[in-house]
């Protein structure tokens, strides 16, 4: 529209029109700030809402049912076994001895002064670790580092290493069953070029022996060091005389073998062993051959022990004279026999493949690390009780505070009803007794295990008195907390305030969101309120511009025609005076 601003009346109308306005818009203005007062309430209710949330996580960490399931495992000697229990294990405390780790099978093989040179062997070597085998085909031009990449590289429970220059294999797993065993196909040859079947001992020449009963001689000593000097010198052997071999540790044994001299006649022997762990003075611990004879005359007697471990083996005469002038053992250069680990438990022997056991009791697993002895306790983790009542008093002081805040005098929402009936209902719920059948001597109310709530709503709790019903009643806590009233015939003040809680915060009917919602209602329609407002205050704007646009062509015509007069009476006067 058209507009002329005080061109003929010489009037500011642009700015008459802005200040009738301005009287005319103040309903407009009224209602803007009741929006602005009523975001400031939605944004309460929001604060609050978030506030409550909060505590609703915190009470449901209470409820959680296995807060007092959950189980603290301790040791007092993390050197020997250490311990960890899971969720529910049945509290416990056991003394344990730890007698024997498990340990992987560790065994030494060839020393070579070049490992890259080829060792010019050839043939095939047929592993096991654990009952499972692999066949390792050896080439001429295999380096000993190349045998160590190959038996890498079979996919078994083993690793490989060169250690100084020596070949050592050794298992990934402990336990007994996890041996590692080698054969080859060329009767044992191949072995002993690649180190892995050796004299553990021979006599003369290796200091680990020793000879027992010796009648021919006057001392251990005596005898070792005449065979040793003088090859030809023999031991000579009556019945029950032993020829004793110690083995400076437990080595897997295959074969026993002793030369007789050409003058000896003929004899009756068999061989014991000692297994490893057994103790040599025990006489039933030696394991016997059957008796064997042996011919008169110069001879080999080769006697098979079958891959045991052995730490002591002796051959035992048992009829006639021996006159033996050679005794060697072969079989592996044991550096580590595979074991199971071996641990009492108040007083019972438990054997396991691994340092890990578990199901010794419910829940619980315990880590071997040495020998020794602990105890071990499995409790209930009271400290993580403690800390989730610590964590819901804290919150709850936060979100009542809050409250306290917002409906205080002067505050955003001062004189809520809402509010008001909400802070009652949840101080009720949760100071309030337990509700149903409590059973006789049952605790009721949060003051009971501690936690009280002052006359100006701050929450307190005391500690002391918490653990101390936690150690004297752990389930009396528990069902006060927790208790289902279809299970135990109450509901417990946790349980309850979360039921309480889930109602307040549902998204759809909760308290929170409905009045947050009842406020955003009001928030709309003052929204078309004030644009129906608006488009009138548009029209009585268009309407005052019309009307002074009016005003000022009607003044302009007027002051056309007084000129237009004034111009004619000019003329008039000026006629006359001629």
């Amino acid at each position: 529209m058209l507009q002329i601003g005080g061109l003929a009346s010489g009037l500011d109308t642009q700015n008459l029109i802005d200040q009738l306005m301005q009287v005319e818009a103040q309903p407009l203005n009224l209602w803007k700030k009741q929006q602005e007062q009523l975001q400031e309430k939605a944004t309460a209710w929001k604060d609050i809402q978030g506030r409550l949330s909060s505590l609703q996580s915190r009470v449901n960490d209470l409820t959680d049912l296995t807060l007092f399931r959950a189980r603290i495992a301790s040791s007092t000697n993390e050197q020997v076994v250490s311990a960890a229990a899971s969720t529910g294990a049945t509290a416990v405390t056991l003394d344990v001895v730890v007698d024997r780790l498990a340990t992987v099978h560790r065994l030494a093989g060839l020393h070579a002064s070049d490992p890259t040179a080829a060792l010019n062997q050839t043939g095939t070597v047929t592993v096991t670790v654990g009952g499972v085998s692999k066949s390792l085909d050896i080439t001429a031009t295999d380096s000993l580092t190349a045998v160590r990449d190959k038996l890498n590289g079979l996919g078994l429970n083993l690793r490989a290493a060169l250690v100084n220059q020596t070949l050592v294999i050794e298992g990934t797993q402990t336990g007994s069953s996890q041996r590692i065993t080698v054969s080859d196909n060329s009767g044992g040859q191949l072995l002993q070029a690649l180190g892995l079947r050796k004299d553990l001992t021979r006599v003369a020449g290796v200091t680990t022996a020793s000879w027992r009963s010796a009648t021919s001689l006057s001392s251990q000593t005596e005898a070792a060091a005449v065979l040793d000097s003088n090859p030809t010198t023999y031991w000579e052997g009556n019945p029950n005389d032993r020829l004793d071999v110690r083995l400076g540790g437990s080595r897997y044994v295959d074969q026993l073998t002793f030369d007789t001299a050409s003058s000896g006649a003929s004899f009756t022997y068999h061989v014991e062993y000692l297994p490893a762990g057994a103790q040599a003075n025990d006489p039933a611990a030696w394991v016997k051959t059957a008796t064997a004879t042996a011919v008169a005359g110069s001879q080999t007697i080769t006697v098979d022990l079958g891959g045991q471990l052995v730490q002591e083996v002796r051959v035992v005469i048992d009829s006639g004279t021996a006159q033996v002038s050679e005794l060697a053992v072969h079989g592996e250069e044991t550096l580590q026999a595979p074991g199971d680990a071996q641990v009492r438990v108040n007083g019972l022997t438990v054997t396991a493949s691994t340092n890990q056991l578990t199901g010794i009791s419910d829940g619980l697993t315990l880590n071997l690390s040495g020998l020794g002895q602990a105890q071990v306790s499995v409790k209930t983790n009271v400290d993580q009780i403690v800390s989730r009542v610590k964590a819901f008093v804290d919150q709850y002081n936060s979100t009542f505070g809050l409250m306290q805040d917002k409906s205080g005098k002067q505050a955003v929402l001062q004189g809520d009803i809402s509010l008001m009936q909400l802070m009652t209902n949840l101080r009720f719920k949760t100071t309030g007794p337990a509700e149903g059948v409590l059973p006789a001597g049952q605790a009721s109310t949060l003051a009971q295990i501690g936690v009280q709530i002052d006359r100006s709503g701050v929450m307190s709790l005391d500690e002391t008195k918490l653990r101390q019903m936690l150690a004297d009643n752990p389930d009396q806590v528990r069902l006060l907390l927790q208790a289902n009233a279809g299970t135990d015939g109450f509901t417990g003040v946790a349980q309850r305030l979360s039921d309480f809680l889930q109602r307040t915060l549902d998204p759809v009917s909760g308290l929170t969101v409905t009045s947050q919602n009842a406020i955003q209602s009001r928030v709309d329609d003052l929204d078309k309120q004030m644009e129906a407002f608006q488009k009138r205050l548009d029209q009585r704007r268009e309407e005052l511009v019309r009307q002074f646009t009016a005003l000022e062509q009607v003044i302009n015509t007027l002051q056309s025609q007084s000129n237009w007069l004034a111009g004619q009476l000019k003329q008039l006067g000026g006629g006359t005076a001629k």
